[in-house]
């Protein structure tokens, strides 16, 4: 039985350290139920729907893990179901316009300063406070489809049969009928995925178990205290994907394909006895693709376990980047845990697992920060030819007291709102010039509208070039120099590049 076994100590240790503290749980809780109080108020527009609220998602699993970056953000799912209103009634655009109403005045009555945004299936609300949460509200209608027929009718492996019958129809923007009253909606079942995991993960079972060690009832254990080697598995999985792919997002594989197929693995691990919960991670690593299905017609599916109807890894038959960042991913996985190396049967090499998971400083390469920085779409390519290979240093200094610059070292930690003078050091002649490239990276920028991304020539002061730049937003942010001569790049600095941060 997996729950009786014990990962190593340094793995604990990491899993510790990728956590979301337990105040962070709370203000998650706290802040869906004030939007529920919200919604099924008296003079609510919609409550005469019988409106069923109810979390989904990491948060809901329990598999959530505290943000890569300190300006990282805490997701929480929330869906609202209007129970007495009909896909043969409304159309999706009505439905979420309904919900947008009351989402709109949550967010003017709480004083909430970024405005609801209206995304693709969700309506988003952004909170600045130390959490950084996003709270995305899915509005959906309950569908007449029965899933317990579905699921016992369909023939993939592993299925529990007794997966919550309450499928929802749900909108998106992206579908044909949007706009129209149509009975073809998207369906989604989050209650059945949420019980199927947690059957899968014995969830019950360690929780009841908790509640017997500590002589307390079992209401009285947190469900976010519970953490089964199940919800541990997909949260170091979750983490390795965001860090591997911090910067370009789109191409992370989802967390729900991440947590579908690590369950799937996970069933067929549970009964090999294994040493301990390190070697049972590395197995389920080893064997996680096993469960992407190709059919004949060369579609790749990851199916729902609860809803065969729904294609979680939809995009990758019509995006084969997608896929192909997928399986870049789980190479790299199998090379960070020594999977399929000499040193299979050795302990896990813990100093490159923690520095996977962003944990521990990493020192990169200049060619790995110009090929991270040539995965950002925003990011541009260099506009001149390159016929030289001379290398420009640059120095760096806190300008904030001009009589007294401070020198930053390359990846120090930067306060926010400092003067920074980046300035080159070579001499130039007058038939050169220098253009900088500075690139932001980052929710803050990202929300600001401020990624940057773009050339711009240097500001000479006598036979020197600078840039002075201020320390706005959280994240890692690059600044590189190049040299240019007759319409041609002849040399370049490598990315400099500055953490900023709140507190040091």
């Amino acid at each position: 039985m997996p729950n009786s076994l014990t990962f190593s100590k340094e793995l604990q240790r990491t899993l510790a350290d990728i956590e979301i503290p337990e105040d962070a749980y709370k203000r998650a809780e706290q802040s869906y139920r004030s939007l529920s109080e919200w919604l099924v108020r008296d003079n609510s527009r919609i409550k005469r729907y019988n409106l069923d609220i109810f979390l989904q998602g990491s948060i809901k699993l329990g598999t959530a893990v505290r943000p890569v970056t300190e300006d990282g953000s805490y997701d929480v799912d929330v869906v609202c179901v209007l129970q007495e209103e009909s896909i043969n009634k409304i159309s999706q655009a009505d439905l979420k316009h309904k919900l947008g109403i009351e989402i709109k005045d949550y967010v003017a009555s709480k004083r909430i300063k970024e405005k609801a945004k209206d995304g693709k299936r969700c309506w988003t609300l952004l909170y600045q406070d130390s959490y950084n949460f996003h709270i995305d509200v899915l509005v959906a209608v309950p569908s007449r489809k029965r899933y317990p027929e579905i699921v016992d009718s369909y023939q993939l492996r592993k299925i529990v049969s007794d997966a919550d019958s309450s499928g929802i129809n749900i909108t998106d923007k992206r579908h044909p009928h949007y706009y129209q009253i149509a009975n073809d909606w998207n369906l989604s079942n989050p209650k059945g995925y949420y019980q199927w995991f947690q059957n899968v993960s014995k969830f019950y079972e360690m929780r009841k178990s908790m509640a017997f060690e500590n002589q307390e009832s079992i209401e009285k254990i947190p469900a976010y205290r519970v953490k089964t080697p199940l919800q541990r598995f997909v949260q170091l999985l979750k983490r390795h994907a965001e860090v591997m792919f911090d910067g370009r997002m789109e191409y992370c594989p989802t967390s729900i394909i991440i947590t579908t197929l690590a369950a799937h693995a996970y069933l067929d691990l549970e009964k090999v006895e294994h040493h301990n919960l390190d070697s049972l991670l590395r197995e389920i690593i080893k064997i996680m693709p096993k469960y992407i299905i190709h059919d004949s017609s060369e579609k790749i599916e990851i199916l729902n376990p609860v809803n065969p109807n729904e294609n979680f890894a939809d995009k990758w038959s019509e995006e084969p980047r997608y896929f192909s960042a997928f399986q870049d991913w789980h190479k790299q996985l199998l090379k960070d845990f020594g999977i399929g190396s000499q040193s299979q049967n050795d302990d896990l090499n813990h100093i490159e697992v923690r520095k996977s998971m962003g944990l521990d400083f990493k020192v990169q390469s200049s060619a790995q920060r110009e090929q991270f920085l040539n995965y950002l779409p925003y990011h541009q390519a260099l506009r001149w030819p390159i016929i030289g290979e001379r290398k420009i240093q640059i120095s760096v200094e806190d300008y904030t007291n001009k009589f007294m610059p401070v020198p930053i070292g390359d990846a120090q930690r930067v306060l926010v709102n400092r003067s920074i003078r980046f300035r080159v050091n070579d001499v130039i002649s007058s038939s050169q010039n220098i253009y900088w490239q500075v690139t932001n990276t980052g929710a803050e920028a990202k929300y600001a509208g401020d990624l940057r991304g773009e050339f711009q020539a240097a500001s000479r002061d006598g036979g020197s070039y600078f840039r002075m730049e201020s320390t706005r937003y959280v994240g890692q942010h690059y600044v590189q120099a190049f040299l240019i001569e007759n319409g041609k790049c002849v040399g370049k600095s490598a990315p400099f590049q500055v953490n900023i941060v709140r507190s040091i």
